[in-house]
């Protein structure tokens, strides 16, 4: 597997020793380390070069053995605790810093990116659930697609994040539920995802074809989710929208999550009071699939969706900035039309 597939993790020397020491205590975190990780180390060049050639080390057997890539980026942890606009531009990255456990917990639920405490490195986080779900047609439902979204996710549990993608060409034209009905299951669905807290705002990007409505609509339409989500929050949401043709798959990325809807996202009917269609859907951690050792990771698979996106994007946004006119290639943000992309996501692919 190629370097920029595997997830980037900040750490010292002796943290890296403690995990290939003690396996028997980081069982779920040694997994990761050894098959898709890159270490970026707080040592200078020539420190890191005397620690791999000292053979018989822990750290040098365990990197090499398992052919880890390592980079020295020196003071790399500290400038992190002062500066924590690093933690959000690597926000797909994993961060072992030399803070207490409950520091680290506070870094991780303000700025949403997954950080460890050096002293007591949690493993169990890397274990959480896979979660599964089948809607199954026609079932009748109790209450409305938000309320219905909050209950159908209540057992999934979400890694930190600040950032989201989801992608769907049928998020507002599937078939057989009204467009008003489509819009009430996205917000559902995203108030069901987002952090109750946080303390940076959060991004999200959304991909699908154009609804069948004039712009002033789609515009409202928009406006629309966006306000109801920061209705909902404490910290600021930023929406944004591309109309486009988005990949095939229905599916949402976070900073270490991924979702997949495989008749997508749109589940519950409330005009009809039911669910719209047999729709087995799941949801995970980016880490899931890694202690297996079996086929492409879920990381490299949500990185390969990103930089697929990243294109999308780029492609939309040339075509906005040439002058081209069409209505259904359009990037449209917080209720109005724009000529620019800033999800985290896109930023933090490789």
């Amino acid at each position: 597997m190629i370097d920029r597939y595997k997830i980037k993790v900040y750490i010292k020397k002796e943290s890296v020793e403690e995990v290939a020491i003690f396996n028997e205590d980081y069982p779920n975190l040694n997994q990761v380390f050894r098959e898709s990780s890159v270490f970026v180390l707080d040592m200078t060049e020539d420190e890191l070069d005397k620690a791999l050639e000292d053979t018989e080390s822990d750290f040098a057997m365990f990197c090499n053995s398992y052919n880890i890539k390592t980079i020295a980026e020196p003071s790399v942890l500290t400038n992190m605790l002062v500066n924590k606009d690093d933690l959000i531009k690597n926000c797909r990255s994993l961060f072992v810093l030399d803070v207490d456990e409950q520091a680290a917990i506070k870094i991780q639920e303000e700025y949403g990116v997954l950080v460890l405490s050096s002293s007591k490195m949690e493993d169990e986080i890397f274990n959480r659930r896979f979660w599964r779900h089948l809607f199954v047609k026609d079932v009748k439902i109790q209450g409305e697609a938000i309320s219905e979204w909050k209950h159908a996710l209540s057992e999934m549990s979400w890694l930190p994040m600040n950032s989201l993608i989801l992608f769907d060409n049928y998020l507002f034209a599937e078939s057989g539920v009204s467009l008003e009905d489509c819009v009430e299951n996205v917000k559902g669905l995203l108030n069901a995802i987002l952090p109750e807290h946080l303390g940076v705002d959060f991004h999200i990007l959304i991909l699908t074809q154009h609804p069948d409505c004039n712009e002033e609509k789609r515009n409202r339409i928009v406006g629309n989710i966006n306000s109801y989500l920061n209705s909902k929050r404490d910290y600021q949401i930023k929406l944004e929208v591309i109309f486009c043709d988005s990949p095939h798959q229905r599916k949402v990325i976070t900073n270490y999550n991924i979702m997949v809807g495989d008749k997508g996202f749109v589940n519950f009917n409330n005009k009809k009071k039911k669910i719209v269609d047999n729709n087995p859907t799941y949801a995970c951690s980016v880490f899931q699939n890694i202690k297996c050792s079996v086929g492409d990771t879920e990381y490299m698979i949500a990185t390969v969706d990103l930089d697929n996106i990243y294109r999308i994007s780029e492609n939309i946004k040339e075509m906005n900035n040439n002058g081209v006119n069409d209505p259904t290639k359009i990037i449209v943000g917080n209720g109005s039309s724009r000529k620019v992309i800033n999800n985290r996501l896109l930023a933090a692919r490789s």
